[in-house]
């Protein structure tokens, strides 16, 4: 059996191809001669190092935006509890309140606009 005849587009494009394979399997050789150079304890101390600092560092920042939120709602009657803001779905529009979580004080209703920031 005899092979198909190639087109003069199938055959750029399998020449084109041939190319790029060629430039990757040089790319992926010159790869791993540089992985095989790495010293890997180094390496694994810089990313446990990096991992524990980032890691701390994200809770802290997590912690103090919750605190100062909690701050900024604190409620003005009893200085204790938190206002939360209660979502009320009317037919024609969003209104909202916001409500202490330890004595029940309420503000009055507003309405509600993507723009209005509390915590739910």
């Amino acid at each position: 059996m005899s092979k198909p005849r190639m087109s003069g587009a199938d055959i750029e494009l399998f020449e084109r191809l041939k190319r790029d394979n060629k430039i990757l399997k040089k790319q992926v050789a010159a790869l791993r001669r540089e992985i095989q150079r790495l010293d890997y304890d180094h390496i694994d101390d810089l990313v446990k190092s990096q991992e524990e600092s980032g890691t701390t560092e994200e809770k802290i920042e997590y912690k103090s935006k919750n605190e100062r939120e909690r701050e900024q709602w604190v409620c003005f009657e009893c200085n204790k509890g938190i206002l939360k803001l209660v979502i009320i779905n009317k037919p024609n529009e969003k209104i909202y309140f916001r409500k202490c979580d330890n004595c029940g004080k309420r503000t009055r209703t507003k309405k509600y606009t993507k723009d209005v920031k509390g915590i739910e």
